[in-house]
């Protein structure tokens, strides 16, 4: 099985172990990479083109080189949007998001079956999915696994904007009524139903990406008063739910400890539980106490 491996040349021992604890984490989930790395972690100073760096990679021979030199400037107690993190947990964030980072470049050039010369050439290409995938797998884990967690709100929020159909908004509210009965919802996510039109998607659910932030979903009706006039008004609800419950399918599977890093199969997850809920509360709420205008 590739796998992750640590070789450990730091005094901070407790850091260390909190990583190696997260790379297991990665090494438990199986066909994530193709082949074995390495990340040597030691505290001296590290040099690129003369400034001043925590991380190389040696991308010949699959080694990621991470100093923990000056890491005592990471080690603060942070709180900020009424949520605390401690010294270890915030320094610990810093790390793994940038061990993530390098990490992601090994998965981009088994993914996109190039070669790192390519990578290296057309970085700014493969920027944002490296960015996704550092930040999906850091604040996956420090949220689902790590001891922060604890500080965290449970539950969900909906606002709407002013305008959206009165009908609509109590549909929306029967919906988060049942999912909450449901589904478990261990870190909040605030949902915000928007009369705007979005690019290029109808809704989308955002993952957070610092440890001061809860994850969001945003839903459009914008195309509501358009289905109205192509189908009934029963089945222009259900359309118009269908987005969010294809978002929530996103959340539930962030809040798992399942790790996919391909957005095609993580559509296909959130596939499965938009028809799953929307048949459900078709069948044991919607149906049985529809009002039509």
């Amino acid at each position: 099985m590739n796998k992750i491996r640590i070789v450990n040349q730091s005094n901070y021992v407790n850091l260390v172990k909190s990583i190696t604890s997260y790379i297991e984490w990665i090494n438990s989930h199986k066909k994530l990479l193709d082949q074995n790395i390495k990340i040597i972690i030691h505290d001296s100073p590290v040099y690129s083109y003369g400034q001043l760096s925590d991380c190389q990679i040696d991308f010949d021979n699959r080694n990621i080189y991470y100093s923990l030199y000056n890491i005592e400037e990471y080690l603060v107690t942070k709180k900020r949007n009424n949520i605390i993190v401690n010294d270890l947990e915030y320094a610990l964030s810093e790390i793994i998001f940038d061990l993530n980072y390098h990490i992601a470049h090994f998965y981009i050039l088994s993914f996109e079956h190039i070669t790192y010369k390519d990578l290296i050439s057309h970085l700014d290409y493969y920027e944002d999915n490296i960015m996704r995938i550092s930040n999906y797998l850091t604040f996956k884990y420090l949220f689902n696994h790590n001891k922060c967690s604890i500080s965290y709100k449970d539950g969900l929020t909906i606002k709407f904007d002013s305008g959206i159909n009165n009908h609509l908004k109590h549909a929306f509210l029967q919906f988060r009524d049942f999912i909450k009965k449901e589904l478990n919802f261990p870190l909040k996510v605030n949902i915000h139903i928007t009369s705007s039109e979005l690019e290029d998607a109808q809704g989308y659910f955002q993952h957070p990406t610092s440890l001061f932030t809860y994850p969001k979903i945003v839903v459009s009706t914008y195309r509501y008063a358009q289905l109205k006039k192509e189908m009934s008004l029963f089945d222009s609800d259900l359309n118009t739910l269908r987005i969010l419950a294809h978002e929530i399918g996103h959340y539930q599977d962030y809040i798992s400890n399942n790790i996919s890093l391909d957005e095609n199969t993580l559509e296909k997850i959130a596939n499965k539980y938009e028809d799953k809920l929307t048949q459900k509360f078709i069948d044991h709420v919607y149906y049985l106490n529809y009002i039509g205008d």
